[in-house]
């Protein structure tokens, strides 16, 4: 009986010594654990102010004059920050206005960029970003590190609206029915990039496009529409401003230009129907 005895305290032993063996390499084991844990979050990361949106509401349109009113409210409320400046002058005399934001009080030099919308009158969208991207960058100055960073170290040139007459008429063309998205120096008047060069017929008639359904049914390769894209480039007073305005920003270290369009939900690079001139790098 004795014997009994002896081996099952011998046994209850061997177990508990088994249990606190183990346990202390469990806690041994989460000790360590918990000091690498600590040891990886120690550092503090300091995140960016969170950037504040602008307080838009859905079918805020702003056509020409609502969009003069905006800038011109930017100017006053943004003193420092906004200039406000017309690059030239659409068929029918309206003003191309451009706002400049950048921190004037710095005068480190600077890159530049430009930012447009709605070349094609129609696609107001493209000018409603041009305006909301401007009030997210002033409200979100000396706010948000990245936005105050981009705003000391860069001028940004926003013009919302390339084609004004053709966004009070909602029309696509200006108004001498040219396609201006058509009417740069680029693979002009080519039937491949949808586009023919007529300009106005005696100087009077007005022809936007022209479409080919036989054509295209015959050849499903060959356009099933072409725009008017001028007699020759540069032919309208829209798009000779924004060549010289480029030109101008050429002498600043002008970085990337912008066209915002409606709606492929895309962005797409230069030259998308030809050849480029020369090779384009992985980063554009």
């Amino acid at each position: 009986m004795d014997k009994k005895l002896s081996y099952l305290v011998t046994f209850f032993l061997f177990g508990i010594l088994i249990i606190v063996i183990f346990t202390g390499c469990i806690t041994e084991e989460q000790k360590s654990t918990s000091n690498t844990i600590a040891e990886i979050i120690q550092p503090e990361i300091k995140l960016d102010t969170p950037s504040i949106l602008p307080n838009w509401k859905d079918g805020q349109y702003h056509d020409y004059s609502g969009t003069m009113k905006m800038l011109n409210g930017f100017n006053e409320e943004y003193p420092d920050l906004v200039k406000v400046f017309s690059i030239g002058k659409s068929v029918l005399g309206k003003d191309i206005w451009c706002i400049r934001i950048t921190n004037e009080k710095n005068n480190t030099k600077k890159s530049s960029c430009l930012i447009d919308g709605c070349i094609h009158g129609s696609e107001w969208e493209g000018g409603e970003a041009c305006l909301y991207l401007a009030e997210y960058l002033l409200i979100n100055f000396d706010a948000n590190k990245t936005i105050t960073h981009i705003l000391n170290s860069s001028e940004v040139n926003i013009i919302p609206l390339v084609n004004p007459d053709g966004r009070q008429a909602d029309s696509r063309y200006n108004d001498n029915g040219i396609d201006l998205n058509r009417n740069f120096d680029i693979d002009f008047g080519r039937i491949r990039g949808y586009s023919i060069p007529l300009g106005k017929l005696f100087g009077r008639i007005k022809i936007s496009y022209i479409e080919f359904p036989l054509l295209h049914k015959l050849f499903p390769s060959f356009p099933l529409w072409v725009t008017n894209c001028g007699r020759h480039p540069f032919s309208e007073s829209e798009t000779q401003a924004i060549r010289d305005f480029m030109k101008e920003l050429e002498n600043n270290d002008f970085s990337f230009y912008l066209d915002c369009h409606t709606a492929g939900l895309s962005f797409g690079g230069p030259w998308d129907a030809f050849k480029p001139p020369f090779e384009i790098s992985k980063q554009e």
